[in-house]
């Protein structure tokens, strides 16, 4: 099957009241498809105010996607905070059809990226930006169409490495040869760019990763799925033993004419040591006593 020539448009960003994020998915696809590329582009931390755009190019199932998470602020102010006042970001990208279709150079992208995400966002968000219910609970597909950024192409370089079990991590000098590497990989992979700490590297669902603070590369492990515990035994509780082998019990727990009476309690006793009140009755003088 031939792919379908053109790149089509792809958004993550949430709405004014409704918690739904999905707006635009390429025809035909589900979103579940998406999400793991999703999660790496925003990392462990996404509601960092002062996080700057990250940048994610990868190839998922045979599509390769070029795309950027930024705080939607920085595109549209209307946009950029929620009904409760939460500042919102968003995941704005394409997707080609094939995996061998060239990405653009990665200054182009940073340098045009909020406007290429503002015409996105205004395309696919604002109309339904205050809506609710189920229509926007769901995206809707969008198109393959030549990209914003014409034949201005990335060169392919040589394939990138891919290391089953660790992130290959580069520092930020490396982060062009990094680009040229992904745009010459047809494996299945997640790159992103403009990593500020280490800690917001999913290691799950991405593969390479440009650290900004990083001073030369090196490889991040994936850590071990969790191992499940079993839960502990609880047997059933014992059934109620039938009526008549204790009739007298269950006609005083279901009749309540022949319940037994209530006992009255048991007088106040009082301790030994309790003070005598005949210790403080008034005294003659000369019978010994103290008071």
């Amino acid at each position: 099957m031939t792919p379908e020539p053109g790149w089509a448009p792809l958004v993550y960003c949430r709405l004014w009241h409704a918690d739904s994020w999905w707006r635009a998915v390429p025809s035909g696809r589900a979103p579940a498809r998406y999400g793991p590329l999703v999660a790496a582009a925003l990392g462990t931390r996404p509601h960092r105010r002062d996080a700057a755009p990250r940048f994610v190019q990868a190839v998922v199932d045979g599509e390769r996607v070029v795309a950027a998470a930024l705080r939607v602020a920085e595109v549209s102010e209307d946009l950029g905070h929620d009904a409760g006042g939460r500042p919102l970001f968003a995941v704005v990208g394409w997707v080609s059809a094939g995996p061998s279709a060239p990405p653009p150079e990665l200054d182009l992208l940073a340098e045009q990226m909020h406007e290429w995400a503002g015409e996105q966002l205004d395309r696919w968000v604002r109309d339904v930006w205050t809506d609710v219910g189920p229509d926007v609970q769901q995206p809707r597909p969008s198109s393959f169409d030549p990209p914003p950024w014409a034949e201005a192409t990335a060169e392919p370089g040589p394939a990138l490495r891919i290391r089953p079990g660790t992130v290959r991590v580069v520092p930020r000098a490396d982060r062009l040869d990094l680009w040229s590497a992904a745009a010459g990989t047809v494996a299945q992979f997640t790159a992103v760019v403009g990593v500020d700490t280490v800690d917001e590297i999913d290691p799950i669902v991405t593969s390479h990763a440009c650290l900004e603070i990083a001073i030369e590369p090196f490889d991040l492990p994936v850590p071990p799925p969790p191992v499940p515990v079993p839960a502990a035994f609880v047997p059933p509780p014992e059934p109620s033993p039938p009526w008549w082998k204790n009739p007298r019990k269950w006609v005083a727990e279901h009749w309540p004419c022949h319940r037994p009476a209530p006992v009255a309690p048991a007088p106040e006793q009082h301790s030994d040591n309790r003070l005598d009140p005949e210790l403080f009755r008034a005294r003659k003088p000369g019978d010994g006593s103290l008071i």
